[in-house]
């Protein structure tokens, strides 16, 4: 990879790239699986297939180390698509970006979401050896996951996704501080939260993110239907799931005992340090960067190109940025006397990047009020243990 020389005249640009600590990065984006619930267009966000290369990747990395100060800290998350469909190219940048920051004095974490179905014994080890934090796509049992999560064949992935989690978790257990190895499981229409919880909960999982499946954008009545019913049976089990867990643990012991979904956690821990998670940070204190090097408020605007706030050549377009940041503190000054502000961390301004920045599309504030009602009702009766 060539080490580029960034132009001069970028002082105002330089000072808000360093303001980043998070970044978030397309490294590729494609897939090769077709999740029935997909809504990135399996991982190309709208725009052909594409995979980072080696001069990209080495002008981000220049983009965010020239002139860094020594002891700061940076976050790299790499999604969108399945960044191991091009393993030997993701290692080649990691190797590069942990070599450049070692010299600056900087220090490096990388986090990849992965469907953990191109991963082999050899290449665990080379991520370990990295220390490469990995967040496992797995939607619980394999009924489950086999219903939606599939190659372009058609065949399951799921015995192929748990062993390698497994894997991963056995070959890092005897490291000094382990790389994180999470998990995250989509429900999707007919799925039951409380049983993925069950089956993680006998995996020996503690907090796994569940996320509920998105409806296409701009969806019809059909999809606006099938999502009220999808959101409404989430909403049944988490209840159902929360009242059991809050009869079982205490405070404050549940904060290392928990075992369960990660959006039932997070509002547990806010109520209990009597504290607001905040925004997601998505333009503030973080970046996301597509394949070909376009710079985002987050990596949900990726693909559309009214939301670019820079690039690689020039770094952040301060002009850009401001309206973008601007705009977003319109919306999000209406939550602040929200008592659902727990459940969403202040919304999410990419919920229709086509059309603008909007907090309740498809009432998502509703949906977020009502977790938020079940969440207290259960710390409630947690309190009381």
């Amino acid at each position: 990879m060539r080490t580029r020389t960034r132009p001069a005249g970028g002082a105002i640009a330089r000072r808000m790239v360093e303001r980043i600590g998070s970044w978030h990065v397309a490294f590729s984006q494609d897939c090769n699986l077709r999740c029935r619930y997909c809504v990135t267009g399996h991982g190309a966000m709208g725009e052909p297939p594409a995979v980072m290369t080696e001069d990209v990747w080495s002008d981000f990395v220049s983009m965010i180390l020239d002139g860094a100060n020594p002891g700061r800290n940076i976050f790299l998350s790499f999604g969108c698509g399945e960044t191991f469909l091009h393993f030997d190219r993701f290692i080649g940048a990691v190797d590069h970006m942990q070599k450049r920051a070692e010299a600056a004095g900087v220090k490096t974490t990388f986090e990849v979401t992965t469907n953990g179905t191109l991963l082999d014994e050899a290449k665990l080890q080379a991520l370990a050896r990295r220390r490469i934090f990995l967040t496992f796509s797995v939607d619980g049992p394999a009924m489950i996951n086999d219903a939606n999560r599939m190659t372009i064949s058609g065949d399951g992935v799921f015995h192929a996704a748990i062993a390698n989690w497994e894997r991963y978790k056995e070959i890092t257990s005897t490291m000094p501080n382990p790389p994180s190895i999470n998990v995250q499981s989509v429900i999707a229409d007919g799925v039951d939260l409380y049983e993925v919880a069950r089956f993680w909960r006998e995996k020996g999982q503690g907090v796994f993110m569940d996320l509920v499946a998105e409806p296409p954008f701009n969806p019809g009545r059909q999809e606006m239907e099938r999502w009220e019913s999808r959101r409404a049976g989430y909403l049944a089990s988490l209840e159902r799931l929360a009242m059991d867990l809050a009869g079982e643990l205490s405070v404050p012991s549940f904060l290392s005992e928990y075992r369960g979904p990660k959006s039932l956690f997070d509002i547990w821990f806010t109520l209990f340090f009597e504290r607001s998670n905040g925004a997601c940070g998505a333009g503030v204190g973080a970046l996301a960067m597509d394949a070909r090097g376009r710079l985002y408020p987050c990596e949900k605007f990726i693909g559309n190109d009214q939301w670019i706030v820079g690039d690689i050549s020039l770094g952040v377009d301060g002009g850009k940025m401001a309206a973008f940041r601007m705009a977003a503190d319109a919306l999000v000054s209406s939550c602040v006397s929200c008592t659902a502000a727990p459940a969403c961390h202040g919304g999410c301004l990419a919920a229709t990047p086509a059309d603008g920045l909007s907090l309740n599309h498809n009432m998502g504030c509703d949906f977020a009020r009502k977790v938020e009602v079940i969440a207290r009702k259960s710390f409630d009766i947690l309190c009381a243990q």
